[in-house]
């Protein structure tokens, strides 16, 4: 496929992924979701209907994009990669030695960070390592074991190297240790949090969505810390026709634990709260208003 061909194949591609009718399935995520919506964020019925549907489609763009990095041609994958826009602050060596974290948030296991691995590629010592569970993310999708290496020959990583670090595999130690290693090298790294009810983790971030409450492990400020690698929020969102990929200020691995925290939230700020429609912990927390029922809950 030529560069004149890529891109209204893959503009044709996405329309047909969310054009077709919601299977079962999908309704009653969609209730579900919606329900999630009114109850934390407070939106008015036809609101919430309307981005639990956004979800549904948005979601559906996530599988198709997951599908296409496993399956799509190389050098056509490279370049839907190199199209996404970046947007980074002006600190010195961000790409050097930074723990990106990340939530489950919109196309978030394709494009996230495999812009990343072709920026940081060249800035850090070893490229990326990208932590994922694959008994945890069953969607993520590399089938051929040659995959990475496939998108290095088209050019992606500059020569360089990104590797995925399997935390099932590996066991939680193991991976830890290797990032750690990784860190003090000189790379960088990329992990996603996975929310869960507040309460429900020791030593997790808390963080306001809306009305509700929700914890963030916080096992990326114990990295951060180990290794002396910056912290930098992260997060991709549509623009146009495209994506851009945005990167928050770095934290200091030195910074108090309220610090973390207000980055963290920052981050929700202006993820799940500006673009509700692109999260997919309204489905992962399916009870997430449900604590709303209780005035200490609520802090009414």
């Amino acid at each position: 496929m030529t560069s004149n061909e890529l891109w209204p194949a893959y503009r044709c591609l996405r329309v047909l992924a969310i054009a077709r009718p919601l299977d079962e399935w999908e309704l009653q995520a969609e209730r579900r979701v919606g329900a999630n919506l009114q109850a934390c964020l407070g939106l008015p019925a036809g609101e919430a209907v309307r981005q639990a549907r956004r979800w549904i489609l948005l979601r559906r763009e996530m599988l198709l994009h997951e599908v296409l990095a496993a399956q799509m041609e190389a050098p056509g994958m490279v370049e839907l990669v190199r199209a996404i826009e970046i947007v980074a602050p002006s600190s010195p060596g961000v790409f050097e030695r930074t723990l990106f974290v990340s939530l489950h948030y919109s196309v978030y296991s394709t494009l996230p960070w495999l812009k990343l691995a072709e920026v940081v590629s060249p800035r850090a010592a070893g490229g990326l390592r990208v932590l994922f569970d694959s008994g945890l993310d069953r969607r993520w999708r590399f089938p051929r074991a040659d995959r990475l290496a496939e998108l290095s020959r088209a050019g992606l990583l500059a020569g360089s190297t990104a590797q995925l670090v399997d935390r099932a595999l590996q066991g939680p130690s193991a991976a830890a240790r290797d990032l750690v290693r990784h860190l003090k090298m000189g790379g960088s790294a990329f992990l996603l949090f996975d929310a869960a009810l507040a309460g429900r983790e020791r030593h997790a971030f808390e963080v306001r969505i809306g009305a509700a409450r929700a914890s963030f492990p916080s096992g990326a400020t114990w990295l951060a810390r180990a290794s002396g690698a910056h912290l930098v929020p992260t997060w991709i969102e549509p623009r146009d026709d495209g994506y851009v990929l945005q990167l928050g200020e770095p934290v200091t691995p030195r910074a108090d634990a309220q610090e973390l925290n207000q980055a963290i939230q920052l981050m929700v700020d202006r993820t799940i709260l500006r673009r509700p429609g692109l999260w997919e912990g309204w489905l992962r927390i399916p009870t997430l208003g449900s604590q709303l029922s209780a005035p200490s809950e609520t802090g009414s």
